[in-house]
């Protein structure tokens, strides 16, 4: 399933998103395509609270040039929440998924 929306901003406005998945688990993988409308990204996980046991897992200041590619995080994290957070050059539009 993929999602998109729009997240009208102005230069340098800082934007996210919170992804619950519904039950604590193990993260992998992850991919984030390049994106040109992007300054840069961060990514937040945590399972109980955000300000409780919440940590950044990492930040990319080159998403508009690289995609973010995570590959086999050992020890892997476990997460319920995870938040995007986004810094954006232009109006941005998101396309996300994730399997049902």
């Amino acid at each position: 399933m993929n999602t998109s929306f729009l997240c009208p901003s102005l230069p340098g406005a800082r934007r996210f998103v919170t992804l619950d998945f519904g039950r604590p688990v193990l993260l992998t993988d992850a991919l984030i395509p390049t994106c040109g409308d992007l300054a840069s990204l961060s990514i937040d996980i945590w399972t109980l609270g955000e300000e409780v046991d919440g940590r950044r897992l990492v930040v990319a200041t080159d998403i508009s040039t690289h995609s973010l590619i995570l590959h086999d995080l050992l020890p892997p994290p476990v997460c319920r929440f995870m938040k995007v957070c986004t810094v954006s050059f232009f109006l941005l539009q998101i396309v996300a998924g994730w399997p049902s």
